[in-house]
Parts: structure tokens; sequence; C-alpha cells
């Protein structure tokens, strides 16, 4: 059955959900395993992401090589050189890293499941190898083809230098502020991420 799931599109789901019993329950079942931490500890996150907006001048962000997950998946450490560039730009002290931490990835529909499975391998990575030279650690996803002008979603995550997850945003085509930047390239996937944060910073 689990594997049934992986290969039902969402929006067919959604849409079949209207009508029929049967649709609502394959929805739920794909909708509600998003591999998202319980209430208490999303709190927490939440908590830690306010705290990391509050001092983002004052913070010191590695940005890692960013992810393409693609047919194939590779990672970028130009672009997080620009995406530092950018940030710095914005007011933020940030610097890059040309190592990536490789994270899991299957492909499959539930994009939820993806950005949750990443976000917590990226704080597990931390916790045993912990940042010494920085307060964060962040890390995008870009879901597509970028090189053929197509980008299915954007995805930014930060933990703190020993690994606790704080800051994440998931952007695609359902979401006001991807319909506002439309990503069509990977310097504009970017952008996204750097405006996102100058944003939401409260200082």
């Amino acid at each position: 059955m689990h594997r049934f799931l992986k290969l039902i599109p969402l929006s067919f789901l959604a849409g079949c959900a209207q009508g029929c019993a049967i649709g609502k329950a394959l929805y739920i079942a794909v909708v509600h395993n998003s591999g998202a931490p319980p209430r208490a500890e999303r709190d927490r996150i939440d908590e830690r992401e306010r705290t990391m907006l509050d001092s983002l001048s004052r913070a010191r962000i590695v940005v890692l090589p960013v992810t393409i997950l693609g047919r194939e998946r590779h990672s970028d450490a130009t672009a997080a050189r620009r995406l530092a560039e950018l940030l710095n730009a914005h007011g933020v002290h940030a610097t890059a890293s040309p190592t990536p931490v490789v994270l899991p990835y299957q492909p499959q529909p539930n994009e939820a499941l993806t950005l949750w499975t990443r976000f917590r391998a990226l704080g597990d990575s931390l916790r045993v190898h912990p940042a010494g030279d920085a307060d964060y650690v962040l890390a995008v996803d870009v879901m597509g083809a970028p090189e053929r002008g197509s980008i299915g979603a954007v995805h930014a995550m930060s933990v703190t230098a020993n690994g606790e997850l704080a800051y994440r945003a998931v952007w695609n085509s359902k979401q006001a502020y991807y319909q506002e930047m439309r990503p069509t390239s990977i310097d504009d996937a970017l952008r996204m991420v750097a405006v996102d944060l100058a944003r939401r910073s409260t200082k």
C-alpha cells in the first residue's frame, strides 16, 4: 500500500477526496504522513526560528552547497557562494562552505516528508559534527530541473551549530510567495531565500 501511495499525485488525491471516501482516505494517508515531529517539538522549532530571525543581523551563518533534487541529485558550491553574497547584501554575516552535507532523499510526491526527513538529518549531522565557526547552518534544496527553467519547489532549512532545528520554508506553485517570485533558475531560488529571510528578520 505504501508504494502504491507514492505513485498517486497529490492533486489527484485532493480532487478525488472531495467526492469519494476511498480518495479521501488515501489523501489523508499521504498528507498526514509528513514525518513532522510532535506538536510540542514543532513549537520549540518555531521558537528557535523566532530567535534566529530576531538575531539575524548578528548571527554567523554557514551556507551549504545548494542541492538540486531532480532526475539526478547534485550539489552546487557556486550557488552557495552566490547565496552568501546575497545574504551579506541584506546585512547577514554569511559564508559559504565548499563541502556538502549528504542528506537522505527518495523521490516521491509527499513534499512535506521530503522536507522533514532532510531537515532532521541535517540536525543529526550537526549534532555529530558541530559547526564551531557558526551560529547557524543553512541548507537549500531546489527541486526540479533549473537548467531547463523548471523549478517545482524550493526548500530552505537552518539548524543551530549544535543541530537544533530552527528555520524552515517550503515554497511551491501553491504558495503566494512562489507565485510572486516565479522561480525558473538557481539564482531565482537563491533570491527567494535571501528575500524571505530579509523580510522576516525583525532587526
